[in-house]
């Protein structure tokens, strides 16, 4: 089987944190001041559009638009009915209106150096328009146990569903055409669901080896801290609701620092779940609880730098600390786009980059539940970037030499994270 993972509660400023210990040496901290470090993110001032929301403006502007990702070199790519070249600038200028004058530079980095990006334009088979409508009635697939994901394929100009037993493809064919959907558009295939990177329990970590970590009061529990965030004028962290004592609920989880034992902070808000699809599921766009530091509490408002990291074809990379730089946050991007490169910082894994693979999935979760419902995550993001059990609530970024762009909070194996606009909405 394969699963994904894990406005109504006030306002809240992000900044990224993560506060270390390493070989029984501390990252530079900050004891008593009113704002981080680095620039904060106001989550108030971001649009409530998602990246679905973006393709269908550049769509009004762009009838046959089909879909737009960056490619294995970093160059912008989109699909059009008619990709006759002459058309590229009224493209450009559709995709800056909606995303930023930026989007065409997206795929340049320190590791991937696009110097003269230009759009590419390929065939496509269907519009932008058509797909929105087919993926948003494709979604009721999740009354289906065997549902997995629905993905609109921006990547490939068509829908994508999983499911975790190809013996129920023609129910889900059945299901779809009775949607008015054309099979043609959609391609089925087997999904493994995937396991949430919940607490880890593995005692055998020592300080020297655990890396970035909270832990959970009591337990032997452990996950990765995150943004510094400012929720109703307290200072507190963005970490995962799945590493509270219960999703979507307060209540008053408390969280150590597990080298020291010294409590750091205690959860002050979960987004609740909604009902979906029919009753028969629970829905949040984001796998976020917002932790209230404790008043003695020190923090670091930038990320945490290990000594090196690890691509797409490793599993880990060394927890060992950089102490001479953190990675300062310079903002955040709301909407990352299919082929960006992307990194996270967990105490597991380290420090691991990869590519955006899939944008703006509905996903279900594998175990757990809510209000008796299984879970189903909408509008998530997949990332090829190694992680592994604990590395829940790392913050996911681009990497940009000393500074970082944030792009949201991990929660899951696979590479699963929820974007900063999944965060926005349910906070």
């Amino acid at each position: 089987m394969t699963t994904y993972l894990p406005k109504h509660l006030g306002i809240i400023t992000l900044a990224l944190v993560l506060s270390i210990s390493i070989q029984g040496c501390d990252t530079t901290q900050q004891e008593g001041s009113d704002d981080p470090p680095g620039e904060a993110i106001e989550i108030t001032d971001v649009s409530s559009d998602n990246i679905h929301d973006k393709f269908a403006q550049v769509a009004e502007q762009v009838p046959d638009f089909g879909g737009f990702y960056l490619d294995e070199n970093g160059q912008p790519t989109a699909y059009l009915l008619d990709p006759n070249p002459d058309r590229a600038g009224e493209v450009e200028d559709a995709l800056k209106e909606a995303f930023g004058e930026d989007i065409l530079q997206r795929g340049d980095g320190p590791r991937r150096e696009v110097d003269n990006p230009q759009l590419q334009l390929l065939e496509g088979a269907y519009s932008m328009g058509d797909l929105l409508s087919w993926h948003d009635r494709a979604l009721g697939v999740f009354e289906f146990d065997e549902a997995v994901f629905v993905d609109l394929r921006e990547r490939e100009n068509n829908l994508t569903v999983g499911i975790d037993n190809l013996e129920a493809q023609s129910t889900i064919e059945d299901y779809l055409a009775g949607q008015d959907i054309p099979l043609e558009a959609v391609n089925i295939v087997e999904a493994q669901r995937r396991e949430p990177h919940a607490h880890d329990l593995r005692s055998d970590f020592s300080s020297a080896q655990g890396g970035i970590e909270i832990g959970l009061a009591g337990t032997n529990s452990v996950c990765s801290h995150g943004y510094v965030a400012r929720f109703n004028g307290n200072l507190g962290f963005i970490t995962n609701s799945h590493c509270t004592s219960q999703r979507g609920s307060v209540t008053g989880t408390r969280y150590e620092n597990p080298f020291s034992g010294g409590q750091i902070g205690v959860e002050a808000a979960d987004p609740s779940y909604q009902n979906c699809y029919g009753g028969s599921r629970s829905c949040r766009k984001s796998d976020a609880a917002f932790i209230d530091y404790d008043d003695e509490a020190s923090w670091s408002a930038e990320v945490a730098r290990p000594q090196d990291w690890a691509g797409p074809s490793s599993s880990s990379a060394t927890l060992d600390i950089d102490h001479g730089t953190d990675l300062s946050v310079r903002g955040g991007k709301a909407q990352p786009v299919s082929g960006e490169m992307v990194d996270k910082v967990g105490r597991t894994t380290g420090w691991t980059w990869g590519y955006i693979q899939k944008t703006c999935i509905a996903i279900g979760v594998n175990g757990g539940s809510v209000n008796g419902k299984p879970i189903v995550m909408r509008c998530q993001y997949d990332g090829s970037y190694s992680s592994a059990g604990g590395d829940s609530g790392s913050p996911v970024f681009k990497w940009h030499g000393d500074e970082v762009t944030i792009y949201g909070v991990h929660w899951g194996s696979g590479g699963a994270f929820s974007a900063l606009q999944g965060i926005y909405d349910d906070f």
